[in-house]
C-alpha cells in the first residue's frame, strides 16, 4: 500500500467511509498480515504474554498460504485507482447507481460492521436494486434493526426477517426522520433514520429533511467522550480531525454534508447540525435567514445565539404571531454592580396560555412555558394585564432581531420532586446539617422501597411523592392500584425497573428524596409583594426570619386523587438552590410566604424583584429563562449557618481584540468548535472539587477555587474564555465512593450512602402470568386480533429503534420509563432521560395515532391523538386485542426457550439458556393503560385526562376541587375555577374538526376539555343562555350545524367522570339522533385565530344577567 499521499489531500478531503487516499485503516480492519525479522524472537515471546492476558487466541501453524483477491472485471478499471476494489468505490464507477436513501443504508450497515464492502459485488448490489428503492431500504434498515452479521452478503436475501422487514414508519407533525452520524478518531458510524422533534430550522425546511445529518465527535465508542488536553495527554491529531471534518464536511454517496450550526446542548456534548446544499439551499442562506447577528463579535456568543434556533421546539398551532409589546427590565445598581431581577423573563395572556396548553393536550394551564421566538428566549409567565393577543417582553430576552417570530414551545412548568446529590450534600454539611439526618433519609427512603415491592397502595403513595421529570410515576402509580397484586408482567418489570433505578442513583449520586421539596421553574413577582435580599442583614449575621428574602411556591397536594387540581402553598423556612452547587453561597435560606396576588400561579417558585441582589444568580448564577431550582422546607435540612456570602457568577466578556472589528464567520465558529473540545475542563474541575470537598470540606480555599473554575467552565460555552486549572488543584487521591484507582476509603456522609446502599440487577418479570381480567373480557375476532398483531409489528420496530439508538443497550422498560440504568457515553444522566422523555412520548402519540385508525379505518389528521370519534367499546375491544397478541407471543417464546437442546458437545442444555430465543416486546397494549384499567375493573369512572373521551367531566371535576384563586387586577385568573352547581343539565356539543367546543348555560365556553373564561358573563339561568343563541342575527359567518345535546342527569354524574347520555325515546336510536342548531363558524380571519374569532363573536353578544349586552375583551 502507498501511503505516501501529499498531505494537502488529506486536508481537503471530506470523511467518508471509502478513503480517497492509502492508509491503514484501524477502525475498519480485522485481519493483519506483519511479517517479523528472525531476530525478533524473544521479544515475540513476551509479546505473547502479554497477548494471552487479554485472552487472545494464538494458533500455530508449519504454513500459511495468502489468497490474493482475484483480478475483477474491466468495469473496475473505471473505478478509482487509490481505494481498493471495494463496493463504495464500484458504487461510485457509474456502472450502478443506488438512490441516496438505499445508499445511504447500505453505509449505514458498513460502517456498524454488518456488512463488508469487499465481499460484495456487483451481483449483490444489482440484486438489491432490482427490489426498488423503498423496499431495498427497509431490507437494510432491517440488517441495521435486527444488528444481523452478513459475512456473506447474498445470504441477506435468504433472511425471512430481512425480507419481510417492513417497519412501516409515520412521521407525525412536530418530528421528522433524521440521519446521524458519529465521528471517532478512526470510524464514521452512519444511523438509521429515527424520529425527532424537530426544531425551527427542521419545520421550516421541512422538505429537505433529508439534507440535515446530525453529526456528533467522540473518542472510540469504548471510550466516550474526547476529554480535554488539561490534566491529559492528548495528540493534536484527534482535534485535526474534527477540524477537517467541520471544513470538509462528510461524504455520503453524491452529498456533501456541511457544517451548519449547532444548540448549546449539542455543543456541550460536542455535536452539531450539517446540511447538504442544493441549488437553491445553501447553509450561509439558511444561517442568514436566522436573524441579524452581525452586532455580535463574540465567537462563542454568536454561535450561542445562532443555535437558539436548534433547540428543540414545539410550534403552538393555533397561535399565529402574537403581538410582541417591549417592557422594561427590572434592575438595581449597587458599588459599581448591576443586577438584573427580570433576567429572562416575560410576560403571556390567559387566552395564549390556553391555546398553548390545548395544543400540548395539557391536564391544566401552565403557569409558564419555556419558550423561543425569533430572536428572543427565556420564560413567559400568566399575568393578567395582559391581552389577549399579546406577549410582553423585555430587552434581556431579546437576543437578536429575526425574520421569523413565531412562538415555540421547549417546556411547560411542572411539578417534580427534588432530591439531595453528591454536591448539594456536602455543602449542607459544611453549613451545619449533621451526617446523620442523611443517613436517617436514606433509611427511610430505602424500608420505604422495600415496603413497596409488597404494598400496592405503598407502592402508589410512593410514586405519587416521587414525581420524576417526565411525571412517569405517576402513570405507573395508576396502574400499581390494578394490576400489582394480579402478578401483570409488565407493571412488575416497570416496579423493578423503578426500584433499581433508584438505587442506583442512590448509591453513585446520592440522589436522595425528599419528600418535602420541589424541583420547578424560577420566575419573577410582577406585584413587587415579596421582600427581597438584604446585604446588611447577612453582614449583621442575625437569624432573623423576618429579614429572610421571601418566595412564592404552590405546588400539587400530594397523595391527592386529583393530585393536578388541589394545590397548597408552601410556608415558612425553606433551603433554596441551584444544580449544580459547588460553593457553600450557592445555598440560599429564604421565608415561603403566602401572598394571595400570587395565587394563580403554579408549579414555579416566585422570586422578588426587589433588593441588594437578585435571588437566582446567588444560586450558582442562575437566572430565569428556563432554569430550574429545588427547593427543601424540610426541616431537619436547614443549615444552622444562614448567612454564608454568595458567589459572583458572572462571566467575564468573552470576545477577543482580534474578533472586535470584523463579522464572525463559519470558520471563526469551526476553530471554536475545537478550542472548545480542548479546553473544556468542566468535567475535570467537577470531578477535582468532589474529591477535595470529601477531604478538606467545601470552604477549603482549594474548593472554593474550583468553584471559580466550575462558574467560569460553565460560561466558556459564551464567554470564549476557558477555565484553566493549575496542577496543584489536581487530587492526588480520591475518596472510594468515585471508584478510582488511587483512593481511600471515606468516613464522610457520600461515603457512608454508598457503603449503605446494595444495587440490584434489573431483570423483567416474565415469569408472570398475564391478566386473565384482560384475556377473557372479550370474545375477539381473528380479524381483530390479525389487526392488532400488524400495529404491534409496526410498533415494535420503532420501539427497537429507539432502543438501538443508544451505543449501551436500553431495554423496552427503560425506553418506556425513561429509567435509563446505564450511563450515557457522552452528556449526563439528566439529559439522557430528558431525550429519552421526549423521544417516547412522541413514539406513543404516534401510535396512538395508528391505533385509532385501524380502530376507525378514518386518518388521524390532529397534530396530537384525540379520543374523538372512537367508540369506547370499539376501542376497549381493540386494546384487549393489543394485550391478547402480546401475550401470545410471550407465551410462544417463553415455550421456546424452555425447550431443551444440544450443544456443540451434545450435552442437553437445560431450560431458560436457549442461546436463540429473545423475548418479544411487550410494552404495546400500554399506548393505553387506562382502557386496560377500565378492562380489568369492568368500570368506567376512572380520572380522566385531557387526551382521554370525556375531558369535559374531568373538567368540571376539577372545577369542583380547585381551590379558590385571588384576583390580580381585578381578573380571575383561576384557570378550571367553575362552581358546578350553577351548571344547567343542557350542554351543547358543537363538534368542530378533532376538537368539541361546549358552551353552557352560565356563559362559558368548555374547547377540548378546558374551560374558557373568555369573558365575564354572570348569566346563570338556562334560558338567558338559550336567548343569546336565538337572538343570535344569521349573517354570512353563521351556517346551520348539527349539535349533539347531552344532557347530565345530576352533579353525581360530573364527579364520576361521566357525561350521562340522553334518555331515548321507545325505539330511538340514540347514537344517529340529531338536534338541528345554529353554531358558530370557526372564521379563519386574517391576522386571527380561530378560537378568538369564536371567543369575539360570543363577547360581541353576551348578555349579562341585567340584559346589558357584554363587549369585554377576551381576557
Amino acid at each position: 500500500m502507498n501511503l505516501s499521499l501529499s498531505k494537502s489531500c488529506v486536508e481537503t478531503t471530506p470523511a467518508k467511509l471509502k478513503k480517497e487516499y492509502g492508509v491503514v485503516d484501524l477502525g475498519r480492519w480485522t485481519n493483519y498480515l506483519l511479517s517479523l525479522p528472525t531476530d525478533f524472537v524473544n521479544d515475540w515471546i513476551k509479546t505473547e504474554q502479554h497477548l494471552e492476558d487479554y485472552n487472545v487466541l494464538i494458533e500455530e501453524t508449519d504454513s500459511f498460504i495468502l489468497k490474493r483477491p482475484s483480478s475483477r472485471s474491466n468495469a473496475l478499471d473505471r473505478l478509482d485507482n487509490i481505494a481498493a476494489q471495494s463496493t463504495l468505490a464500484l458504487l461510485e464507477s457509474q456502472t450502478l447507481h443506488l438512490p441516496f436513501e438505499v445508499r445511504y443504508q447500505l453505509e449505514a450497515c458498513i460502517s456498524q460492521g454488518l456488512l463488508n464492502e469487499y465481499s460484495m459485488d456487483d451481483k449483490f448490489l444489482q440484486k438489491l436494486n432490482s427490489f426498488g428503492s423503498e423496499r431495498a431500504r427497509m431490507m437494510l434498515e432491517g440488517v441495521a434493526d435486527r444488528n444481523f452479521i452478513f459475512y456473506n452478503p447474498m445470504d441477506m436475501f435468504e433472511e425471512p426477517q430481512v425480507m419481510h422487514y417492513w417497519p412501516g414508519i409515520r412521521v407525525p407533525s412536530q418530528t421528522a426522520l433524521i440521519r446521524k452520524a458519529i465521528i471517532t478518531p478512526t470510524m464514521i458510524y452512519f444511523k438509521t433514520p429515527t424520529v425527532e422533534v424537530t426544531n425551527r430550522i427542521l419545520r421550516q425546511y421541512s422538505h429537505l429533511t433529508d439534507r440535515f445529518l446530525r453529526v456528533q465527535f467522540t473518542d472510540e465508542l469504548t471510550f466516550g467522550k474526547i476529554s480535554s488536553s488539561q490534566g491529559f495527554h492528548r495528540s493534536d491529531e484527534l482535534y485535526a480531525r474534527v477540524e477537517r471534518v467541520l471544513r470538509n464536511g462528510i461524504k455520503v454517496g453524491d452529498r456533501v454534508y456541511k457544517i451548519l450550526a449547532w444548540s448549546n446542548s449539542q455543543f456541550r456534548e460536542h455535536g452539531a447540525l450539517f446540511f447538504c446544499p442544493t441549488d437553491h439551499v445553501t447553509c450561509e442562506g439558511i444561517r442568514d435567514l436566522v436573524g441579524d447577528l452581525k452586532h455580535i463579535r463574540s465567537v462563542g456568543k454568536y454561535a450561542a445565539r445562532m443555535g437558539q434556533c436548534l433547540t428543540t421546539t414545539r410550534h403552538v398551532n393555533g397561535i399565529s404571531v402574537p403581538r410582541v409589546v417591549a417592557i422594561d427590565d427590572i434592575k438595581y445598581q449597587k458599588d459599581g454592580r448591576e443586577w438584573t431581577f427580570t433576567d429572562g423573563v416575560g410576560k403571556i395572556s390567559l387566552f395564549n396560555a390556553r391555546m398553548i396548553s390545548n395544543d400540548h393536550n395539557l391536564a391544566e394551564v401552565p403557569s409558564c412555558v419555556q419558550f423561543r421566538m425569533g430572536g428572543c428566549k427565556g420564560i413567559l409567565v400568566v399575568w393578567s394585564d395582559v391581552p389577549a393577543h399579546e406577549v410582553h417582553m423585555r430587552p434581556s430576552q431579546q437576543k437578536f432581531s429575526a425574520v421569523y417570530n413565531g412562538l415555540e414551545i421547549i417546556k411547560v412548568s411542572k411539578y417534580a420532586q427534588a432530591t439531595l446529590n453528591s454536591q448539594t450534600i456536602p455543602l449542607l454539611h459544611c453549613l451545619g446539617v449533621s451526617g446523620q439526618v442523611f443517613m436517617d433519609l436514606l433509611e427511610e427512603e430505602l424500608k420505604e422501597y422495600e415496603e413497596a415491592m409488597h404494598s400496592s397502595a405503598q407502592a402508589a403513595r410512593l410514586l405519587q411523592e416521587r414525581i420524576d421529570e417526565n411525571q412517569i410515576t405517576l402513570v405507573i402509580a395508576e396502574m400499581v392500584n390494578v394490576f400489582m397484586e394480579t402478578h401483570e408482567p409488565f407493571l412488575w418489570s416497570l416496579i423493578r425497573l423503578w426500584r433499581c433505578w433508584a438505587l442506583q442513583r442512590l448509591k453513585y449520586k446520592a440522589a436522595i428524596s425528599v419528600k418535602k421539596s420541589a424541583f420547578v421553574y424560577g420566575c419573577v413577582d410582577e406585584t413587587g409583594l415579596l421582600r427581597g435580599y438584604s446585604e446588611m442583614h447577612r453582614v449583621s449575621g442575625l437569624k432573623d426570619e423576618n429579614k429572610l428574602p421571601q418566595v412564592f411556591l404552590q405546588i400539587p397536594e400530594q397523595g391527592n386523587e386529583f393530585s393536578t387540581t388541589k394545590y397548597k402553598i408552601i410556608t415558612g423556612l425553606c433551603v433554596l438552590g441551584r444544580n449544580p452547587s459547588l460553593h457553600p453561597g450557592d445555598i440560599q435560606i429564604v421565608q415561603a410566604v403566602d401572598v394571595p396576588e400570587l395565587r394563580h400561579l403554579r408549579n414555579v417558585v416566585v422570586f422578588p424583584q426587589n433588593g441588594d441582589r437578585d435571588l437566582p444568580s446567588m444560586c450558582s448564577g442562575g437566572d430565569l429563562d428556563g432554569d430550574d431550582f429545588f427547593v427543601f422546607w424540610d426541616e431537619r435540612l436547614l443549615p444552622s449557618e444562614w448567612n454564608y456570602p454568595p458567589m459572583d457568577h458572572d462571566a467575564e466578556t468573552g470576545t477577543s481584540v482580534a474578533r472586535q472589528s470584523s463579522d464572525v464567520t463559519i470558520e471563526d465558529m469551526c476553530d471554536f468548535f475545537t478550542d472548545y473540545m480542548k479546553h473544556d475542563s468542566l468535567g475535570v474541575i467537577a470531578t477535582s472539587h468532589k474529591a477535595w470537598a470529601d477531604k478538606v470540606g467545601p470552604k477549603d480555599s482549594r474548593c472554593l477555587e474550583l468553584a471559580a473554575l466550575h462558574s467560569a467552565a460553565v460560561d466558556y460555552v459564551k464567554s470564549g474564555k476557558p477555565a484553566v486549572m493549575h496542577r496543584s488543584l489536581f487530587p492526588d487521591r480520591y475518596p472510594h465512593f468515585m471508584c478510582r484507582q488511587k483512593s481511600y476509603k471515606s468516613f464522610q456522609p457520600l461515603g457512608l450512602i454508598y457503603e449503605r446502599v446494595n444495587v440490584e440487577t434489573f431483570s423483567p418479570a416474565y415469569e408472570m402470568a398475564f391478566d386473565e381480567r384482560i384475556l377473557s373480557h372479550f370474545d375477539l375476532l381473528d380479524e381483530e386480533l390479525t389487526k392488532a398483531r400488524f400495529v404491534k409489528s409496526e410498533y415494535d420496530i420503532a420501539m427497537r429503534r429507539l432502543m438501538g439508538q443508544h451505543e449501551k443497550a436500553i431495554t423496552e422498560y427503560e425506553i418506556w420509563s425513561t429509567f435509563v440504568l446505564s450511563k450515557p457515553r457522552v452528556g449526563n444522566d439528566y439529559k439522557l432521560q430528558e431525550a429519552v422523555g421526549r423521544d417516547i412520548s412522541a413514539l406513543k402519540d404516534r401510535f396512538r395515532k395508528v391505533c385509532a385508525e385501524a380502530i376507525t379505518g378514518m386518518p388521524q389528521t390532529s397534530s396530537m391523538f384525540s379520543y374523538s370519534g372512537i367508540q369506547h367499546e370499539k376501542l376497549e375491544r381493540f386494546v384487549a386485542a393489543m394485550y391478547t397478541v402480546t401475550y401470545q407471543e410471550v407465551q410462544a417464546a417463553l415455550e421456546a426457550r424452555d425447550t431443551t437442546y444440544l450443544d456443540a458437545e451434545g450435552n442437553k442444555v437445560a431450560k431458560d439458556q436457549h442461546p436463540s430465543v429473545a423475548m418479544p416486546l411487550i410494552s404495546f397494549p400500554w399506548l393505553f393503560h387506562r382502557e386496560l384499567i377500565r378492562i380489568a375493573t369492568g368500570k368506567r369512572e376512572f380520572k380522566q385526562d385531557r387526551t382521554s373521551l370525556s375531558g369535559v367531566s374531568r373538567t368540571l371535576h376539577e372545577a369542583q376541587t380547585s381551590r379558590p384563586s385571588s384576583d390580580v387586577g381585578g381578573a380571575d385568573l383561576n384557570i378550571n375555577k367553575l362552581d358546578t352547581t350553577a351548571v344547567v343539565e343542557d350542554l351543547l356539543v358543537f363538534e368542530e374538526g378533532d376538537g368539541d367546543c361546549t358552551h353552557i348555560a352560565s356563559g362559558k365556553v368548555v374547547h377540548r376539555g378546558d374551560i374558557l373564561d373568555l369573558f365575564e358573563d354572570h348569566a346563570a339561568d338556562k334560558s338567558d343562555a338559550m336567548n343569546l343563541w336565538e337572538s343570535t342575527p344569521e349573517t354570512g359567518d353563521f351556517s346551520q350545524k348539527t349539535v349533539k345535546t347531552i344532557l347530565a342527569q345530576n352533579s353525581e354524574d360530573f364527579n364520576s367522570g361521566i357525561i350521562a347520555q340522553p334518555k331515548p325515546e321507545e325505539g330511538e336510536d340514540i347514537e344517529h339522533k340529531e338536534v338541528e342548531f345554529e353554531e358558530i363558524e370557526m372564521i379563519d380571519d386574517e391576522g386571527e385565530d380561530a378560537l378568538e374569532v369564536l371567543a369575539s363573536k360570543i363577547a360581541v353578544t353576551a348578555v349579562g344577567s341585567d340584559g346589558a349586552t357584554s363587549e369585554s375583551l377576551i381576557q
